[in-house]
Protein backbone atom coordinates (compact mmCIF):
# COMPACT_ATOMS: atom_id res chain seq x y z
CA UNK A 1 0.00 0.00 0.00
CA UNK A 2 1.68 3.64 -1.46
CA UNK A 3 1.24 6.13 0.78
CA UNK A 4 1.81 10.21 -0.32
CA UNK A 5 4.80 12.20 1.44
CA UNK A 6 1.79 14.37 2.50
CA UNK A 7 0.61 11.46 4.53
CA UNK A 8 3.70 10.33 5.88
CA UNK A 9 4.45 13.77 7.31
CA UNK A 10 0.96 13.80 8.75
CA UNK A 11 1.64 10.93 10.12
CA UNK A 12 4.96 11.45 11.52
CA UNK A 13 3.65 14.86 12.88
CA UNK A 14 0.91 13.17 14.88
CA UNK A 15 3.16 10.65 16.14
CA UNK A 16 5.53 13.30 17.57
CA UNK A 17 2.39 15.32 19.07
CA UNK A 18 1.68 11.99 20.64
CA UNK A 19 5.31 11.39 21.96
CA UNK A 20 5.79 14.96 23.74
CA UNK A 21 2.28 15.27 24.81
CA UNK A 22 2.86 11.61 26.60
CA UNK A 23 6.31 12.63 27.95
CA UNK A 24 4.41 15.83 28.99
CA UNK A 25 2.33 13.71 30.99
CA UNK A 26 4.73 11.70 32.39
CA UNK A 27 6.60 14.42 33.30
CA UNK A 28 4.17 15.91 35.09
CA UNK A 29 2.89 12.69 37.32
CA UNK A 30 6.39 11.15 37.67
CA UNK A 31 5.54 11.24 41.59
CA UNK A 32 2.46 9.04 41.52
CA UNK A 33 3.79 6.49 39.93
CA UNK A 34 5.04 3.33 41.64
CA UNK A 35 8.38 2.59 41.99
CA UNK A 36 7.95 -0.67 39.81
CA UNK A 37 5.78 -1.82 37.46
CA UNK A 38 2.61 -3.67 38.17
CA UNK A 39 1.98 -7.25 36.75
CA UNK A 40 -0.84 -6.11 35.04
CA UNK A 41 1.15 -3.24 32.92
CA UNK A 42 0.96 -4.70 29.29
CA UNK A 43 3.39 -1.91 27.79
CA UNK A 44 7.20 -3.57 26.69
CA UNK A 45 9.96 -2.84 29.17
CA UNK A 46 12.40 -0.31 28.07
CA UNK A 47 15.99 -0.79 28.96
CA UNK A 48 18.36 2.48 29.48
CA UNK A 49 20.11 1.01 26.03
CA UNK A 50 17.31 1.02 23.98
CA UNK A 51 16.61 4.68 24.15
CA UNK A 52 20.74 5.61 24.45
CA UNK A 53 20.70 3.81 21.23
CA UNK A 54 18.22 5.70 19.47
CA UNK A 55 19.34 9.19 21.57
CA UNK A 56 22.68 8.45 20.00
CA UNK A 57 21.97 8.97 16.97
CA UNK A 58 20.25 12.36 17.98
CA UNK A 59 21.78 16.14 18.62
CA UNK A 60 20.68 17.85 21.36
CA UNK A 61 18.61 20.84 19.85
CA UNK A 62 19.34 22.92 23.07
CA UNK A 63 23.06 23.74 21.39
CA UNK A 64 23.51 21.11 19.02
CA UNK A 65 26.51 20.49 20.51
CA UNK A 66 26.31 16.96 21.31
CA UNK A 67 24.01 13.77 21.26
CA UNK A 68 21.12 13.72 23.34
CA UNK A 69 22.32 10.49 24.89
CA UNK A 70 25.57 12.28 26.21
CA UNK A 71 24.22 15.94 26.93
CA UNK A 72 23.41 16.93 30.49
CA UNK A 73 20.04 19.39 29.62
CA UNK A 74 16.37 19.56 30.42
CA UNK A 75 15.60 19.37 26.31
CA UNK A 76 17.97 16.34 26.26
CA UNK A 77 16.46 14.84 29.26
CA UNK A 78 13.19 15.23 27.14
CA UNK A 79 13.59 13.91 24.34
CA UNK A 80 15.02 10.85 25.72
CA UNK A 81 11.80 10.50 27.88
CA UNK A 82 9.70 11.05 24.19
CA UNK A 83 11.68 8.39 22.93
CA UNK A 84 11.09 5.80 25.93
CA UNK A 85 7.61 6.84 25.26
CA UNK A 86 7.94 5.74 21.66
CA UNK A 87 9.36 2.58 22.39
CA UNK A 88 6.97 1.63 24.85
CA UNK A 89 3.86 2.19 22.28
CA UNK A 90 5.43 0.09 20.26
CA UNK A 91 7.22 2.06 17.79
CA UNK A 92 10.50 1.54 15.91
CA UNK A 93 13.60 3.16 15.88
CA UNK A 94 12.72 4.55 12.26
CA UNK A 95 9.53 6.01 12.93
CA UNK A 96 10.96 7.69 16.17
CA UNK A 97 13.82 9.25 14.00
CA UNK A 98 11.55 10.17 11.69
CA UNK A 99 8.90 12.18 13.99
CA UNK A 100 12.27 13.97 15.50
CA UNK A 101 13.77 14.65 11.78
CA UNK A 102 9.62 15.73 11.04
CA UNK A 103 10.16 18.05 14.10
CA UNK A 104 13.61 19.36 14.27
CA UNK A 105 14.86 19.36 10.60
CA UNK A 106 17.54 17.21 9.36
CA UNK A 107 19.64 19.12 11.89
CA UNK A 108 19.04 16.96 14.59
CA UNK A 109 20.58 13.71 12.94
CA UNK A 110 24.25 13.23 14.73
CA UNK A 111 24.93 11.49 10.99
CA UNK A 112 23.79 13.35 8.21
CA UNK A 113 21.97 11.01 5.74
CA UNK A 114 23.83 10.21 2.62
CA UNK A 115 21.79 11.55 -0.34
CA UNK A 116 21.89 14.72 -1.85
CA UNK A 117 24.20 17.69 -0.80
CA UNK A 118 24.40 15.96 2.37
CA UNK A 119 26.67 12.89 0.19
CA UNK A 120 29.63 15.50 0.31
CA UNK A 121 29.93 15.17 4.52
CA UNK A 122 30.76 11.73 3.87
CA UNK A 123 32.59 11.81 0.84
CA UNK A 124 35.27 15.07 1.29
CA UNK A 125 36.82 13.47 4.58
CA UNK A 126 38.04 10.59 2.65
CA UNK A 127 39.33 12.27 -0.24
CA UNK A 128 41.14 14.24 1.81
CA UNK A 129 42.67 11.44 3.57
CA UNK A 130 43.80 10.57 0.45
CA UNK A 131 44.80 13.32 -1.26
CA UNK A 132 46.57 13.90 2.26
CA UNK A 133 48.40 10.67 2.09
CA UNK A 134 49.87 10.85 -1.64
CA UNK A 135 51.47 14.28 -0.79
CA UNK A 136 53.10 12.85 2.47
CA UNK A 137 54.17 9.98 0.73
CA UNK A 138 55.76 11.98 -2.42
CA UNK A 139 57.03 14.33 0.46
CA UNK A 140 58.76 11.43 2.38
CA UNK A 141 59.61 9.31 -0.92
CA UNK A 142 61.71 12.48 -1.83
CA UNK A 143 63.19 13.14 2.04
CA UNK A 144 64.32 9.87 1.87
CA UNK A 145 66.37 10.04 -1.18
CA UNK A 146 70.36 10.99 -0.61
CA UNK A 147 71.42 14.15 -2.41
CA UNK A 148 72.62 13.32 -5.65
CA UNK A 149 76.47 13.97 -5.83
CA UNK A 150 77.15 16.53 -8.69
CA UNK A 151 80.68 16.27 -9.79
CA UNK A 152 81.97 20.39 -10.53
CA UNK A 153 82.17 21.01 -14.16
CA UNK A 154 85.64 21.57 -15.45
CA UNK A 155 85.59 24.81 -17.22
CA UNK A 156 87.01 25.47 -20.43
CA UNK A 157 90.29 25.91 -20.82
CA UNK A 158 91.74 29.14 -20.70
CA UNK A 159 93.99 30.62 -22.98
CA UNK A 160 95.43 32.72 -20.10
CA UNK A 161 98.81 31.01 -18.61
CA UNK A 162 98.35 32.16 -15.00
CA UNK A 163 94.58 30.26 -15.49
CA UNK A 164 95.96 27.23 -16.57
CA UNK A 165 98.62 26.95 -13.80
CA UNK A 166 96.10 27.32 -11.37
CA UNK A 167 94.23 24.73 -12.84
CA UNK A 168 96.73 22.41 -13.11
CA UNK A 169 98.21 22.95 -9.27
CA UNK A 170 94.76 22.58 -8.17
CA UNK A 171 94.49 19.10 -9.81
CA UNK A 172 97.44 18.16 -7.88
CA UNK A 173 96.83 19.63 -4.90
CA UNK A 174 93.27 17.31 -4.66
CA UNK A 175 95.16 14.65 -5.62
Amino acid sequence: MKTSHKNKRIDFTLLFLVVALFGLMNSQSRAQLPSSPSANDTLPAVTLEQVNKIASKLMAPCCWSGTVDSHQSPAAEEIKAQIRAALQQGYTERQILDSFVAAYGERILAKPKAVGFNLMAWILPAIAILLGGIVAWKFLRHSSQPPAKVKPAKPAPSDDPYAQRLERELEEFDK
